[in-house]
């Protein structure tokens, strides 16, 4: 993703909206990896859980969005909900993760939850975010716009590190609804079909 977005692959001069491909390529060649190859999934599947949590605390770097909207580069709209989102989902994979490894009977409903708004904070700034940049789809007309995201390195945020973290939150969504009693047989029952 890096090559593509030094080369202006991700730009709004570009009529078709590839910085979704790059979001969605790296989703689906995880998809497929931990379908064909058993070895790895059997690594993933014995990650714990508050590991698959706490690596999500580099999500407090959100205060960056904070940071480039104090300096008028981002707008408003799109760094609010994105920087502060991803500070809380950061700061509550602290408690969230060390809740799973002192094995509190609240881990479970707090780790849905905090998957649940991790999942949501993503929709949000990626919605606003395509909504509020320069292409045909722009929606949300503000200035400065959220080009800025479509440029190294900021283009390694919609391109690496959202796919990655969203494969992570499948990952402890799949475990924490299998150990939620009303969800045990819809998770079998998905399991079975794949």
């Amino acid at each position: 993703s890096a090559y593509f977005a030094a080369r202006g692959a991700f730009s709004g001069a570009v009529p078709f909206p590839t910085l979704s491909l790059g979001l969605l390529l790296p989703l689906l060649v995880a998809f497929v990896a931990l379908k064909a190859f058993p070895s790895l999934r059997t690594i993933v599947e014995n990650i714990p859980q508050e590991h698959l949590i706490g690596i999500q605390t580099v999500r407090l770097m959100g205060f960056a969005f904070l940071l480039l909207l104090a300096q008028s580069m981002l707008p408003p709209i799109f760094a609010l909900p994105a920087g502060l989102g991803d500070m809380f989902v950061g700061a509550e994979a602290i408690f969230v993760a060390r809740l799973y490894a002192r094995r509190a009977r609240s881990a479970s409903t707090m780790g849905l939850a905090w998957n649940v708004f991790g999942i949501a904070d993503f929709a949000v700034a990626l919605t606003i975010g395509f909504l509020a940049s320069t292409t045909p789809f722009q929606l949300i007309h503000v200035n400065p716009s959220t080009d800025l995201m479509t440029v190294l390195p900021l283009a390694l945020v919609p391109t690496f590190g959202i796919p990655l973290f969203l494969v992570l939150h499948a990952l402890s969504m799949g475990r924490v609804l299998s150990e939620l009693q009303p969800f045990k047989r819809v998770v079998a029952a998905v399991e079975s079909r794949f």
